[in-house]
Formats: C-alpha cells, structure tokens, sequence
C-alpha cells in the first residue's frame, strides 16, 4: 500500500468531514434549496411507505420530505453541520416525525436496518 494509500484510509473520513464543514460553514443560510430531490419525489410517490436511508441527507429535505409522506428515514450525513441544520429544518418544519438525523462516516455505518436505500447523495 503506498504512503499516500494509507494516509487517506486513516485519515480520509476526518479530512472529508472537516471538508464539507468548512463547505456549509461558507454560508450562514441553507447551501441547498430545501426541497426533495425530484428523481426521488417521482420515484417514491408511489410506493408505500416504509423504513428509508437518506446517505449523505445534507439539511435534510429528502428525509423530511419522506417522513411527511409516512416513511421512518434514517439521514446520515459525515458533515456535522450538515446535520445540524437537518434538525433546524426539521424542527421549522413543524413535523415531529419519523425521522433520525446521525453524524457518521458513511463507509462505517452500522445499526441501521431498512428496506430500502432511497436516497444516495455521496461523493
């Protein structure tokens, strides 16, 4: 394994979590729009709902779009403050829901058990 290699095995989770801080803390306000990705909208809007994994929710509007339509979601997402503001959004929202919001290495998840992955907005 080159030096390079492991560097980023041991360090990458960190350096992309401290990368996507820095990315939302550039602005006091959402980087995102607040509203559901529309390949998802229209790909879910017929299912019946169930249990749902939102990897890489962001501020959450995927996740709270699914719970208000009576999905249980578990969000994840590496950016501690991505997941902050999920929870602001979901509190402004007005919904008490049916839905989880969890800072953690995406590669490293365990504990979550769902039907169906829904929504994957890794990078």
């Amino acid at each position: 394994m080159h030096e390079r290699e492991r560097g980023e095995q041991r360090f990458g989770a960190a350096a992309q979590a401290a990368e996507w801080d820095a990315r939302y803390g550039e602005r006091d306000r959402a980087m995102w729009s607040g509203r559901p990705n529309g390949r998802l909208a229209a790909e879910v809007a017929d299912l019946t709902p169930g249990r749902a994994l939102d990897v890489g929710c962001g501020e959450g509007a995927d996740a709270i779009w699914l719970a208000r339509r009576g999905w249980t979601v578990t969000a994840i997402d590496i950016s501690d403050v991505a997941v902050g503001r999920a929870r602001e959004a979901s509190e402004l929202a007005l919904y008490g829901g049916r839905y989880w919001f969890r800072t953690s290495d995406l590669c490293r998840v365990k504990g979550v058990r769902d039907d169906r992955v829904i929504s994957a907005n890794a990078r």
